[in-house]
């Protein structure tokens, strides 16, 4: 069973040769933001390579924020949920408000 559903707002450890800047000079992994298109949880084949899928160890299919691009990457490369993301609208907004020193509450 996946433990990020499709449509998730992702962070995860990116890989270099998608990002459209250098790698970094320091040792850290570089980490992007993404939406979940698809999880697989069964062995497929998608553009031409078999996809190693279980309910175990899913794969997903993922829509990168910057670049757009889409790849695939195991579960373990994922690091969480963007938290903002969790948030329904209406205290999002607060937060953004008390942030800029607005006063919360009010209307």
């Amino acid at each position: 069973m996946p433990n990020y559903p499709e449509g998730s707002h992702i962070r995860y450890n990116a890989r270099t040769n998608l990002l459209p800047f250098p790698k970094p000079s320091n040792s850290s992994k570089p980490t992007s933001t993404a939406r979940i298109v698809f999880a697989f949880t069964a062995p497929t084949v998608l553009q031409g390579k078999r996809i190693p899928a279980s309910e175990g160890n899913p794969r997903y299919w993922i829509e990168d924020q910057k670049t757009r691009k889409c790849v695939l990457i195991s579960e373990n490369e994922v690091l969480g949920v963007v938290v903002e993301d969790c948030l329904d609208l209406k205290t999002l907004g607060r937060m953004r408000k008390a942030r800029r020193g607005a006063v919360v509450g009010s209307g």
